[in-house]
């Protein structure tokens, strides 16, 4: 596996929520499934910290303070197209979750980590 800048370790996973006790349980399961979870409290943080270091895959809260996560998304598209990269969501990341979410969210998320 290869880190988000391309270097050794495993891929960068940004995590934008504002609310502690759910961001614990992304970091987790993120850390789990053998990535490197990287938490922001608010969308200018989460910002910040992906132009420090560009993430594999951002998950993103819509409703966070100073920042919200639509604000957050178009960010860093703007981010993406200036270093040359791109950027791609699912039509389904800014709905409500239905009850095959879960699932589909993990394969849109092994899907966007797998090595290119």
């Amino acid at each position: 596996m290869t880190g988000s800048a391309g270097g050794p370790g495993p891929p960068l996973v940004l995590i934008a929520e504002d609310e502690r006790p759910i961001a614990a349980i992304l970091r987790a399961v993120v850390a789990d499934a053998g990535y490197e979870p990287a938490v922001a409290t608010h969308g200018r943080q989460a910002l910040e910290l992906a132009r420090e270091r560009w993430p594999a895959l951002v998950i993103t809260d819509l409703m966070m303070p100073y920042l919200g996560g639509d604000e957050l998304i178009a960010a860093l598209r703007t981010e993406a197209e200036a270093r040359g990269r791109g950027a791609a969501s699912h039509p389904d990341d800014c709905s409500r979750p239905s009850p095959g979410a879960p699932g589909r969210s993990r394969r849109r998320a092994a899907q966007a980590l797998r090595p290119r």
